[in-house]
């Protein structure tokens, strides 16, 4: 059989009709998959900063709620923050605590590190204290037993 032929005198071959290609997907959802897995084992979550600052024990005190309350954050060795990070200075926290007695949240906890110095503590605690119905609250560690 002579394939080539001139068009005249060629035989007509039928094509082959192919199946149609589905792809399995199978095996790229199982790489998907553990691709999640893998980074959610392997990443750290954003700490709270609440839960890095060194706070001193107590042995004896009464708890305020944390949600109605501002929060004031003192790391060593002078970054005041609030409770998202943003810092402050004295007419801030100022500013801040006056905004929050006129929302009704009175309480102020100040969260200080240790090696925060005694000089910048009261600088903030005078600025908390000089807002009309502000509670002051500092922040320790409850004692273990």
């Amino acid at each position: 059989m002579n394939l080539h032929a001139d068009a005249d005198t060629a035989p007509l071959l039928k094509r082959r009709k192919l199946p149609d290609a589905e792809m399995d997907i199978t095996p790229m959802i199982d790489v998907t998959f553990l691709l999640l897995i893998f980074f959610m084992v392997s990443s750290t979550m954003q700490a709270d900063p609440s839960k890095e600052i060194d706070l001193p024990a107590a042995k004896y005190g009464v708890g305020v709620p944390k949600p109605d309350s501002t929060v004031i954050v003192v790391r060593a060795p002078d970054k005041i923050e609030n409770e998202k990070g943003q810092r402050l200075d004295v007419e801030a926290i100022k500013r801040l605590v006056a905004e929050r007695v006129r929302r009704n949240h009175r309480h102020v906890i100040l969260q200080a590190e240790r090696q925060v110095p005694m000089r910048i503590i009261n600088d903030v605690t005078r600025a908390i204290m000089e807002v009309d119905g502000a509670e002051f609250f500092a922040a320790v560690l409850e004692k273990k037993e």
